[in-house]
């Protein structure tokens, strides 16, 4: 008996919908946001990427909340990474959050609510924070002319078409990746190091239409290898690579065209045109360079080079003068094991730094002197973040606390080790802090707990 071409289409919509939730059990997707918002915009109420912006300040100085409501955040939604142990920093650009987990799922999300617009696969674990990048301009699009008493003719609609954009990130393999924010699709992918032995190390950085990053040996690599690269955002192409033994990402220095890296030898600054090497502040005796250089403007025209030492010391430069340091301070000078783990956070005036002694310190960016420092229950587990007022920071034992920023009081603290019941369903428990600490976008608090995504906000509404 022939079927009718009604019945035929109706068979194939219904086997395309099985596929479909075949898959979204597979991911554990959440449901399906309900509108499609268009291209992503990239804008500055946001966290792009690890740092959040280009000096790698890990501050946010428009989260939309103000440190007196930090104490009334609530918990609002969790989200499964089905089949991983843990999850990459995320990322919020333009209501869209992008996250990539050890499984290499990579997923793209409502901020406000978790629910999904798309999910793709890596070829391997995503640790990573995922930068995004518009590919082209934004144009405005003006309706037709209508009259008016005062004026002849005028605009009856001004629309701002959004151009396309791509989110990048790398995955343990040693493969970057370019896929279309907008729907998940690949754009483009290629292999970091073609002898395969290095993989990204840090989060890689986007400026103008240039891709940088860092690459380090993989385990069991030769230790004596690395690189720094700069790939061309829209092909994936690469436009230089230079050999170098990068222990961060990079910072850029836009004013002065350089790029940044820690190194086993001292701060590099290379030419971000060429990726030629333009000095090279020596490594300071017994220091331990394993974060990125954050960049910070001082009083007038003057700016500040930070950088943190794993053996618990902190130093200023000059950028603009290569030299011996401006400051030094050492923190946890009183305990012989005081280390600085975790990356630090600097807002306009203060650089707030956590130890393995169990302490937070603030130190005045311009002189290094310190301004405060308090003991807190347990080291902290992940990189710092800063909003005015309020330090947010991880630890161990899976609590994230805020503290003020004047004076180091605890102003918030939520226990997230608990089971979740997730927007998609997955089986989720949080633990110990994940990678890249907290984030702050448009009054939400956004951290990765065990192998959950825990989103907090005002009253959890």
């Amino acid at each position: 008996m022939l079927r009718s071409k009604a019945s035929t289409a109706v068979l194939a919509a219904a086997a395309l919908l099985a596929a479909v939730l075949c898959e979204s059990e597979a991911f554990g997707q959440s449901p399906a946001c309900a509108n499609d918002p268009g291209p992503v915009a990239v804008g500055t109420a946001q966290w792009n990427g690890w740092g959040r912006d280009t000096d790698n300040s890990r501050y946010q100085p428009e989260p939309a909340l103000r440190a007196a409501d930090v104490p009334r955040l609530a918990f609002k939604w969790a989200y499964g990474f089905a089949g991983a142990d843990d999850a990459g920093p995320p990322s919020v650009v333009d209501g869209r959050l992008f996250v990539g987990d050890s499984a290499g799922h990579v997923y793209a999300l409502d901020a406000r609510t978790g629910c999904s617009y798309w999910t793709s696969e890596a070829s391997a674990g995503v640790h990573s924070a995922i930068t995004v990048g518009e590919l082209g301009t934004s144009k405005t699009v003006r309706g037709p002319k209508v009259s008016s008493r005062r004026h002849a003719r005028i605009d009856a609609h001004v629309e701002v078409k959004k151009p396309p954009s791509a989110i990048f990130f790398s995955d343990e393999a040693g493969i970057v990746y370019s896929m279309d924010a907008q729907r998940g699709t690949l754009l483009w992918k290629m292999q970091a190091d073609p002898a395969s032995l290095l993989s990204a190390t840090g989060a890689q950085l986007l400026f103008g239409k240039v891709l940088y990053l860092s690459l380090a040996p993989k385990e069991g690599g030769a230790p004596g290898s690395g690189a720094v690269m700069a790939l061309d955002i829209g092909t994936g192409k690469p436009l230089w690579k230079t050999a170098l033994r990068a222990r961060s990402g990079p910072s850029i220095d836009v004013g002065r065209q350089l790029l940044y890296v820690a190194t086993p030898e001292g701060i590099v600054a290379l030419d971000i045109t060429d990726g030629s090497q333009r000095w090279t502040w020596p490594l300071p005796a017994a220091a331990d360079f394993r974060h990125a250089p954050i960049l910070r403007r001082l009083v007038g025209a003057a700016e500040i080079l930070i950088v943190t030492s794993h053996n618990g010391a902190v130093y200023g430069f000059d950028p603009g003068r290569p030299g011996a340091p401006i400051w030094q301070t050492r923190l946890g000078a009183e305990h012989d094991d005081a280390r600085i783990d975790w990356a630090a956070a600097a807002d306009h005036h203060t650089m707030y730094v956590g130890t393995s002694a169990a302490a937070l310190a603030a130190l005045d960016i311009t002189t290094g002197l310190l301004r405060w420092q308090k003991g807190v229950p347990l080291p902290p587990a992940h990189a710092l973040t800063v909003i005015p007022g309020a330090l947010f920071s991880g630890a161990l034992d899976g609590h994230l606390r805020a503290y003020s920023t004047i004076g180091g009081k605890v102003v918030w603290d939520v226990d997230t080790v608990r089971p979740y019941q997730t927007v998609n369903g997955v089986s989720a428990n949080g633990g110990a802090p994940g990678h890249g600490g907290v984030i702050l976008v448009d009054g939400m608090v956004y951290l990765n707990s065990g192998n959950a995504l825990l989103a907090y906000a005002l009253h959890g509404k």
